[in-house]
């Protein structure tokens, strides 16, 4: 008796591992490529390639800075590989890292600026269907000498070459 009851427990926990196997490859499957970037795992469906260089005008609006309203003329650099960004800023010489999903780009990073740093909080940029012209905002703190401040930067991304 005792034999047919493990032999049943034992069915069971074997039916219960092919089942579990069995969904975890449906499930990868239906998420398509899955892709790590540092602290998270992301879908990876870019819309299109944003490798190239790009021509950015830049908005810089500090929200509670001493600073003023300024625009500014940059190029960027970017690499992808799936759906994993690499951005060399081409006037600050600066690698932030990014990530695509379908037309959304998210980017992070630093740089020095005025005895303080300057980190990335939020980004929020939309490439355009045919993959030539990205635009939108991040959202940035500044902090330094025992001081902090916010502010917004407006992009327009344009696509230079591919």
């Amino acid at each position: 008796m005792a034999t047919c009851v493990t032999n049943q427990l034992n069915m069971k926990v074997a039916f219960r591992i092919i089942t579990l196997l069995f969904s975890s490859l449906l499930l990868a499957a239906c998420l398509g490529s899955v892709r790590e970037s540092k602290d998270h795992l992301v879908v990876c469906q870019p819309s299109a390639s944003v490798a190239g260089l790009w021509r950015v005008t830049e908005v810089i609006k500090p929200d509670d800075c001493p600073n003023t309203l300024r625009t500014e003329q940059n190029t960027y650099s970017i690499t992808q590989k799936d759906c994993i960004l690499t951005i060399k800023d081409g006037n600050r010489g600066e690698i932030y890292s990014g990530i695509i999903k379908n037309n959304a780009v998210s980017l992070t990073g630093s740089f020095n600026e005025a005895m303080g740093i300057v980190t990335f909080d939020n980004t929020y940029l939309t490439l355009n269907a045919e993959g030539n012209t990205m635009n939108g905002y991040i959202t940035w703190t500044w902090r330094g000498a025992g001081d902090s401040c916010t502010g917004k930067t407006y992009w327009t991304f344009t696509r230079l070459n591919k």
